[in-house]
């Protein structure tokens, strides 16, 4: 499939080749010093449960690709190795690859194939060097009670079920990868003040890859607004299905019917050597509710309509006598409605801290610290990690 995409790409682009393409290459590399509390999980705060001891390993490499044919048309990729579900360094994959065109004298931009999803304020920064923490925020990497293969599990944590002898954690509110598959239209409505972005893409916001049967949907957009110098405000929202086929779910019944809905805000305000920034969501969603009844077994309830809440500040503070340096603090939470007068998981809150150095133009270190609360447990899940990043 990649190799038919390249080979429709080049077959378009073709006619519109009247100079030299011009090839622009990018990267990164990440080393972490990592130590979690004895019930930290990477589906929770991101350390692997078999990894909780002190850690020197790779965290992510990319090299990123551009040929730009001519100032319309160009190609972009992106490929990753990573720590697999923060254990081994060994995953390799392909996580951006479109064709991008704009229009030479007009504000519009069409992107297809694989990109950044528009929604909210997080997914555009891709890059450790990018971020001021450590962290991914719990909307993007705490795993939730809810499987795009059963739907909501009733009276019953992730992880105690196993589909093909895997244990199922569920899903985050939205793909912590951040790349959607799908067509995309950018209008630069006024320049450097009014930016929208509508999506045509594979499903919801936590659909984490593209699925075929059924073929998912989903609609995506942002609108960026930039009212003052000092102000950027965002309203990001994202419909689509996500329930994917299985033996297990084979007489739930028509899985397309099943949706994520997910609306949010993300602002940014800088003020001198200062910064306040952060996002706000409200996702519902129309699942079946299971009841478990043994290691691989249940039994479907019904179906039912659930909701959450999350959202995340930042405080950033630059010190002027240290210049390359910053100081910032974290809240974060993530909530959830009832379903048969209880939550349907639990409530979650965590405080981050991180200093953050860059060494030269091109190497930065950040030491990042968090613990987190969650309802009903009594789990030591603080994280401690420290990363150095390479870039060029």
């Amino acid at each position: 499939m990649k190799n038919a995409f390249f080979t429709v790409a080049f077959w378009i682009l073709g006619w519109s080749i009247y100079a030299q393409p011009e090839l622009q290459l990018n990267g990164n590399f990440e080393l972490e010093l990592s130590k979690g509390g004895e019930d930290s999980h990477f589906y929770y705060n991101g350390i692997h449960a078999r990894k909780t001891d002190w850690r020197l390993s790779p965290v992510e490499a990319n090299l990123l690709a551009s040929v730009k044919f001519s100032e319309q048309w160009s190609i972009n990729t992106r490929l990753i190795l990573q720590r697999y579900s923060g254990n081994a360094f060994d995953q390799f994959r392909l996580g951006q690859l479109n064709v991008k065109w704009s229009s030479a004298e007009g504000p519009l931009e069409i992107t297809a194939g694989r990109f950044i999803s528009p929604f909210g304020r997080f997914n555009s920064n891709q890059f450790p060097m990018d971020r001021t923490f450590i962290d991914l925020p719990l909307a993007y990497g705490y795993y939730t009670d809810l499987s795009d293969r059963l739907g909501f599990m009733n009276n019953s944590a992730w992880g105690t079920l196993r589909i093909d002898n895997v244990p199922d954690w569920g899903n985050a509110l939205h793909y912590w990868g951040g790349y959607v598959d799908g067509l995309q239209f950018a209008w630069d409505m006024e320049e450097g003040k009014t930016r929208l972005e509508l999506a045509l893409v594979n499903g919801a916001a936590l659909t984490p890859k593209l699925n075929t049967d059924p073929l998912h949907w989903g609609i995506v957009g942002r609108l960026a607004l930039k009212p003052k110098y000092f102000w950027e405000q965002g309203f990001s929202f994202n419909h689509g299905t996500f329930m994917r086929p299985h033996r297990l779910n084979a007489d739930i019944g028509d899985l397309s019917t099943f949706r994520q809905t997910m609306v949010g805000t993300d602002f940014k305000f800088g003020f001198g050597y200062f910064e306040l920034s952060g996002e706000l969501f409200y996702a519902v969603f129309k699942a079946p509710v299971v009841q478990r009844d043994g290691d691989v077994s249940f039994r479907v309830l019904g179906e039912e309509s659930a909701s959450s809440f999350a959202g995340y500040l930042d405080f950033r503070f630059e010190p002027p006598f240290l210049p390359g340096s910053y100081l910032a603090y974290r809240i974060d939470t993530l909530r959830f409605s009832e379903i048969d007068n209880q939550p349907w998981d639990d409530h979650v809150l965590r405080h981050s801290f991180v200093i953050g150095y860059k060494i030269t133009p091109y190497l930065l270190l950040r030491t990042n610290y968090s613990w987190q609360y969650v309802d009903s447990k009594d789990w030591e899940q603080y994280a401690f990690r420290s990363g150095l990043t390479a870039f060029f």
